[in-house]
């Protein structure tokens, strides 16, 4: 039997804010996947919640200049 484990809210809030931060910047998940080196359903699972982001994707994300501050708010 699979488990799944429950979303951390952390995961769930700056997922969503990279979401509307992307939307904002007009950006497809897959445009913005291909600038900061990571799949489509990697990005998609991020801004879901379903999964963390790193210190090392985030650091890419302020390179692109697509994570203001705004991303942990």
């Amino acid at each position: 039997m699979i488990r799944l484990q429950a979303k951390k809210p952390i995961n769930v809030r700056v997922g969503g804010n990279i979401q509307q931060l992307r939307e904002e910047r007009h950006y497809t998940q897959e445009e913005l996947s291909e600038k900061i080196g990571v799949t489509p359903n990697h990005l998609s699972a991020i801004e879901r919640g379903v999964s963390g982001i790193s210190l090392e994707l985030l650091e890419k994300l302020w390179a692109s200049g697509q994570a203001p501050w705004k991303v942990w708010d």
